[in-house]
């Protein structure tokens, strides 16, 4: 969705001020599995560009904080224009003083000194919230983004972080779902790792498949002397704006359709056994496409 043209047409009212890039916008929504009961918070939100991206593409809310009333007033006009008005709150206020409590995502664009003032706001969100630094991470040593990403096509870096320790989809799913055990293992960095790239590959190309599988086996066998196998599996296209716990469960509703003997792919077998390691995740596509992979080394 381009939404690019409108924000030209407004941003020429300001000046002094320079917006995060769409591209960039996107692909951090992306990466924080934004769907539509996700509340997206925009600290210093200028134009208003990453709260209306949001709600135009998710349909979920939006909130906007933005100290100068200049830009406060020209980002509510983008909000009528877009007509989600009934989705994007904009707020003229001092972002070191708002409640962020309802907020499931934050997206940042600032540098160290001011991210080191908002982080008594930061560490005071609700567990689970996803936190997105766009170019500069958050400055404090005892805080490792869950991931990394560079926007094709531009010089930006997208770190996420999720606040306070947060099971991932698909284990916290595993627990309710009758007969699954993979998670009962020690979830390791290299296999969760290896997982996210070929999730994210899927997600890429908009298919289900195991990319490169044998150079990640020969990897877990060179790194921990281990056997590893994995299994994908594709969301229904109609499940783009899920909870991610309705996702992941209809991983295992297709894994537990994909059991039996060789020549047939024992899905079920690989989740349903307990394995001494472990790594999984999930990476949606443009389409609104899931894709999981995980992968068990014993």
């Amino acid at each position: 969705m381009n939404l690019l043209p409108i924000f030209l047409l407004l941003i020429g009212q300001s000046s002094g001020y320079a917006g995060s890039p769409i591209p960039c916008v996107e692909a951090a929504l992306e990466a924080a599995d934004v769907n539509a009961s996700s509340v997206v918070f925009d600290i210093g939100s200028g134009d208003g560009r990453v709260p209306v991206i949001a709600a135009k593409i998710y349909g979920c809310k939006g909130v906007g904080i933005e100290y100068d009333a200049n830009l406060a007033a020209l980002s509510r006009k983008v909000v009528i224009r877009n007509k989600i008005s009934h989705l994007v709150e904009i707020r003229h206020e001092d972002a070191l003083k708002s409640n962020l409590s309802t907020a499931s995502v934050v997206f940042l664009y600032h540098q160290a000194d001011f991210l080191k003032a908002l982080r008594p706001q930061l560490e005071r969100l609700t567990p689970g919230t996803v936190v997105l630094c766009l170019d500069y991470p958050l400055p404090w040593a005892d805080s490792k983004p869950v991931k990394t990403l560079t926007v094709e096509g531009h010089l930006h870096k997208i770190y996420v972080w999720r606040v306070g320790k947060v099971e991932s989809p698909l284990v916290s799913a595993a627990k309710i779902y009758p007969g699954v055990r993979f998670q009962e293992g020690v979830r390791d960095a290299f296999l969760v790792g290896l997982a996210e790239e070929n999730s994210r590959k899927q997600a890429a190309y908009g298919r289900q498949d195991h990319y490169g599988f044998q150079e990640r086996y020969d990897n877990v066998r060179k790194t921990l002397s281990m056997r590893a196998v994995e299994v994908t599996a594709e969301s229904w296209y109609w499940q783009t704006n899920e909870p991610m716990n309705v996702i992941a469960k209809g991983m295992f509703d297709s894994w537990v359709q994909s059991r039996g003997p060789p020549p047939k792919a024992d899905h079920w077998g690989v989740v349903s056994k307990p394995h001494k390691r472990y790594g999984d995740a999930i990476s949606k596509s443009r389409r609104g496409v899931f894709y999981a992979t995980v992968i068990v080394a014993d």
